[in-house]
């Protein structure tokens, strides 16, 4: 504060308790839920479970309050290349914006109970 113009009496008021990362890994699926998916309520026939219309991030903000879902596809939580493993949670497979609709709590949740 005492080296930037302007920040003089500038004083902390808040902090994150613990510092998270949004972002992370994902695999490379059967089947890659994009954007799209998301936004235009995919539907598939391999889907495991549903989950409401639901971003929060990258500038994005589009809240349940519709009813509007899509379906979350068996093949983004079955990598491309390795066998006798299903992923669950934040790291299925997906562009930027499906991440940011399935790395809450419940959709991990949607996505464990289907593996």
């Amino acid at each position: 504060r005492h080296a930037v113009p302007g920040f003089e009496n500038a004083k902390l008021r808040n902090f994150a308790m613990t510092v998270g990362a949004r972002d992370s890994r994902k695999i490379v699926g059967r089947h890659n839920l994009s954007g799209d998916d998301v936004c235009n309520q995919g539907r598939f026939e391999d889907a495991v479970g549903i989950f409401p219309e639901f971003v929060d991030g990258y500038n994005i903000l589009i809240l349940p309050t519709t009813g509007r879902f899509f379906q979350i596809p068996y093949g983004c939580i079955v990598p491309e290349k390795v066998d006798n493993l299903l992923v669950a949670g934040r790291a299925v497979a997906g562009d930027r914006v499906s991440h940011a609709a399935m790395r809450n709590m419940m959709a991990c949740t949607v996505t464990g109970q289907g593996a």
